[in-house]
Order: C-alpha cells, then structure tokens, then sequence
C-alpha cells in the first residue's frame, strides 16, 4: 500500500538531473548578462548597433527590471508567510510538507536575491554620484622652489571650454595671455578640462585626470543640471487629476524609486538614455506645458548642487588651492523659456480657457503693445509662475524703454522655465550659500563687465550666440570680470601696483587669429545649435536665428566682415551688412 508521503515523493523521471539543472543555470547567466550589459554595459556595443536600438533594447530591459523586481517584492513576502503557515499545518496535520517547503525556499531565496540586488545598486549609485576623494588624484604637496609654473585647471560646461569657439579660444584661455605679462617670470599653463553637456557631478569628477596639484581651479557649471539628466521630452507628473498610461507609469515608477535602490537605478538608466536624443524635427510642445522635473527633483538637485559645491571649496581649503567660481550667465533678453507650466491644481478646462486667452493676447503684441501689456499682467495675476507671459511682457517692456522691470521679467522666464537650459537664480545663489564661510574663494558674477561691453544693458544677443554660450564679447566681458577679481584679492601673487588689464575684443580676435575660416565655423555652430533645438518650443521660434546664422555663413563666404554681418553681436548686425563703418575683426590673413 502507498502511503501519502511516498505518493508525494517525486518519481525518478521528475528528479533534478545534470542537464535540468544545467540547463537553468545557463538561462540565468543569459539572464544575468542581459540585465547587466542592459544596465551598465551599453557602450561596448553602441558602435556596432544603431543608437536608437540601444536606447530602445536598455529602456525596455530597465522597464522590465523595474516590474520583475515589483512583483517580486510583493509575492516573495506573501509565498514567505503563506509558506510558513502551510508547513506549520501540515506538520500539525502529519501530512506531507515538501511542496510547502519547496515555495518557502523558493521565497527566501527571492528574498535574499532582492537585499543582494538593493545592496549591489546601492554600490553603484554611490559610485556614480560619488563626491571624488581629490587627495587622492594628484599630489597635494606644494610645488618645488624651481617650479615657476602657475597651474590652472578648468572645469565644467560647454562654455567653460569656450564653444563655440574651441580650440581657438576660451574665457580662461583669454585670461592667461592677459596674465602673462602681469606674471613674467611665470609660466601659465590652462588645463582645460570642461566638457560639453556636463553637469557639475560631471565636472568635478574630471579633476580626477590631473597629474599635479593646480594653483587654481575654477569651475564654470550649472546650465545642465537638468538636461544632462533628464531627456528633452521628459514630461512630469504635474497637473492634479491628469491621467495617462504614460503618465501613470512614471508615476508609479516615481513612488516605488523612493522604497529601492534598484527600481532608482534602472530609472537613472531609462532616463540616461533619452539626455543624447536631440528633439524630432517635426514635433512640437503646447503653450500651456508640463515642467520636465518633480519638485521634489528639482528640490533635489538644488541641494545636491551646493553641496558638490561645498565639497570641493573645502578640498581645496584643505591643500592650498584657490577656488575661482563662475555664476553662469545666459541669454535672458532674447532666449524665450523652452516650457512654461500653470499651477498644478489648474484643471483642464482652466488650462484650455487660460491657452485661449494667451493666445488672443499675444496676437495683440504688434497692433495694440499696451493692451498686450495688460493682458499679461492679467493673466500672470492669475498663474504668476507662467514664464511665457513673463518673457513675453519683458520684451514688451523693454521696446518702451521700461529696462528695469524687463530684466526682472527675464530673470523669472528664465527661472520658472518648465526644461531649464539655463542656470536658475536659485543654483546661482548656491555658489554664494556654499563660498560664505570659505574666505579664500573667489565666486565671480561677470554678468556687470559684461554688461559694461553691451550698449543694450542686457543680457541679449549682444553678449551670447545663444541661450548660453556667450560670443566673443561676452567672453571678454567674463575674462575682465576674472581678472578683475584676482587683481582686487591680490591672488596668486599679484603684483602691488599692477592694474588688471581691461580687454577689448577687436584686440582679443586679433590675438587669437580668429580669421573667416573659424568665423564661418562658429556661425554654423550657432546654427545647428537652433535647428536642433527649435522644436522644443510650441513655436519654433529657434528657427528665426538659425536663419539669421544660416545668412551669416552666406555673407562671410562672400567676404562680408563678421561684426557688419553680425557674428560678434547680433543685435547689432541682425544678420545684414551695416557698411564698412566698423573695422573689421578679422586677423591678417595666413593661418588660423
């Protein structure tokens, strides 16, 4: 007779074998090696596979981490209990236990799978977002007496390294030649080490390529600390009772990365991969838009930027090295914001009639300029944080000559923006937040010398190329402000008696040899910059200025001079000849 416990016994042809269990253990390898080539690992084949098939192959991958690792932290706890209560019933009944026993193994395991995997993501998101021990990346010794060099590292953002003018020049760049005769029996050497589309987290982590301790290091960041992060059309969940699968999701995925490390992780992943996407050609955002962040990321971010800051002000207290910060300064007076968002409790019937009435005013700008006035000011009493009406009324407000207000209106375009291209205000303060305490650093807001340079008293095309990269005058005006600043602290051994020189640009091109080769170069940089970016607004209003570059380029082909055609300072040239009454700002021919 057979008895239960022998019934429930597995048969020899339903035993584990060799290859059964082989077999398992090569689909979790295979399993193992998707989710981590998926995650960490995407840069060795992205040369051999189309970007967007990459992008799609992780994110999909990482949706799938996110929703495995969901399930399983809710059904491993419940198989856990319900496991323990079955083996508890059997035992009490004398019965069989052994498929009981076998899903309580199967969710302790689980279990222990989960803590390992929050373990290893709590690693990996440390390590990248680790704050660099920089004693450790060069020397912190003071130099030799025969050393005479003075050592200057740069880091940061596109425009720390110049664009888009590099190689040929930078702020920085401009500010050793200017030293030079200041220092005479010193070498000056730039380290350049700022990159493209990094944010600060970024930026500091290249301190790390050093080889030898720098005199100084100036950092130059905070236009990123969005975009390197978040993809251009990345929409938060914003709007009260606004529902959408898409919508839902992030939402969902938002509430379970606040409980685990790994669901965090694969959310930086998903996000990662849309920051190098550039904009459709042909799509479009709405007036009435949805800010890219949460407000608690946006929170975040703020503090995570002054403490980055904070901990390399203190790094360099503690090994001599002088801090020079930059406050970015941006195109507020010609660069409309990329989003602009109501309030989150505006719903959908508001957001339609208040779409509505903006429009009808905008449409009143050229006919009827004071009664477009006030209807902005109407509708910003109602959503004072729409940063569309805000731009849209500084600019009339400056065409009536009313430049106070209009640069208060620019400034809160620019800091209520729903994608942030530009630094806010707020990141700028953390410069001066993190400096207060730290006598020896030097935090520098060029934005007066710059202003000094610009007869429109604005921060407009007269000084930039585009939102952020200032041209050749803006990069004077921040050189002057850098020298300046070291003259008055008496830094770096700044002679007594010695006056900071004030730099203008005709002599500045002159220096650097900015012959038409590199003029027509960094007119199409200026170019592509606003074809790319043109869709990110509802009306395309970049492709107005990639126009403008795109005559430019003709002009300077045809041998029209830069400044007459309006490279150096648009505001002055708007893209046509004015004449031979300017000299011309390119260097004698022969070389570049």
């Amino acid at each position: 007779m057979t008895t239960e416990s022998e019934a429930d016994r597995p048969s020899p042809s339903r035993r584990p074998t060799i290859a059964r269990i082989a077999r398992l253990g090569v689909l979790a390898l295979v399993g193992t090696a998707i989710v981590a080539g998926a995650l960490i690992g995407p840069g060795w084949f992205v040369a051999l596979v189309p970007r967007r098939i990459v992008r799609r192959f992780v994110q999909t991958t990482a949706y799938a981490l996110i929703a495995t690792w969901s399930l399983a932290v809710l059904a491993a706890p419940v198989g856990l209990v319900f496991s323990v209560l079955a083996v508890r019933r059997a035992r009490r009944e004398r019965r069989s236990w052994t498929r009981a026993g076998r899903v309580f193994l199967f969710a302790s395991s689980a279990l222990i799978a989960l803590l390992i995997g929050e373990g290893f993501a709590k690693l990996q998101l440390d390590r990248l977002h680790r704050i660099p021990k920089l004693e450790n990346a060069f020397p912190t010794i003071a130099p030799s007496k025969d050393d005479t060099r003075l050592r200057i590292a740069v880091i940061g953002e596109s425009s720390a390294r110049g664009e888009p003018y590099q190689p040929w020049l930078s702020a920085i760049q401009i500010v050793e030649r200017a030293l030079d005769p200041i220092f005479p029996d010193r070498r000056i050497e730039v380290s350049v080490l700022a990159q493209g589309g990094f944010c600060l987290e970024q930026a500091i982590l290249e301190l790390e390529q050093l080889k030898l301790r720098p005199d100084a290091i100036v950092l130059y960041a905070g236009h990123n600390e969005f975009a390197a992060r978040m993809g251009w059309d990345r929409n938060g969940a914003h709007y009260v009772g606004e529902f959408s699968p898409k919508s839902l999701l992030r939402k969902t995925i938002e509430s379970l990365e606040q409980r685990s490390y790994a669901v965090s992780l694969a959310r930086e992943v998903i996000d990662l991969q849309e920051v190098d996407t550039m904009p459709l050609p042909n799509a479009t955002r709405a007036p009435i838009d949805h800010p890219a962040f949460s407000s608690d990321e946006y929170a975040f971010l703020r503090q995570d930027f002054e403490k980055r800051i904070s901990a390399l002000l203190a790094y360099c207290d503690r090994t001599g090295i002088l801090p020079i910060l930059i406050m970015p300064p941006s195109n507020d007076a010609d660069t409309p914001p990329f989003r602009s968002y109501l309030a989150a409790s505006t719903d959908d019937a508001s957001r339609a009639s208040f779409e509505t009435r903006f429009l009808r005013v905008k449409e009143r700008e050229a006919e009827a300029p004071d009664d477009a006035i006030a209807g902005y000011r109407s509708l910003l009493d109602e959503q004072p944080r729409f940063a569309e009406a805000h731009y849209r009324l500084g600019r009339l407000l400056m065409a009536r000559g009313e430049k106070e207000e209009a640069r208060r209106r620019f400034t809160a375009a620019r800091d209520l923006d729903g994608m942030p291209m530009r630094c806010p205000s707020d990141f700028r303060a953390a410069y001066v937040s993190a400096a207060a305490r730290r006598p020896r650093a030097i935090v520098i807001d060029p934005s007066e010398e710059m202003l000094r340079l610009n007869p429109n008293g604005q921060m407009d095309f007269g000084l930039f190329h585009d939102a952020q990269h200032p041209n050749l005058v803006g990069y004077v005006g921040i050189a002057n402000a850098v020298l300046s600043a070291l003259e008055e602290r008496r830094a770096l051994g700044w002679p007594e008696g010695v006056a900071a020189p004030r730099l203008e640009p005709r002599a500045v091109a002159a220096d650097f040899n900015m012959n038409r080769e590199k003029w027509v170069e960094i007119a199409r940089r200026s170019e592509n910059f606003y074809r790319r970016t043109a869709s990110m607004r509802y009306d395309r209003a970049g492709e107005v200025h990639a126009d403008r570059y795109a005559a430019i380029v003709a002009g300077l082909i045809e041998g029209g001079d830069p400044e007459a055609l309006g490279l150096i300072s648009l505001d002055r040239g708007q893209g046509t000849p004015r004449g031979s009454e300017a000299p011309a700002l390119e260097a004698p021919a022969g070389g570049r």
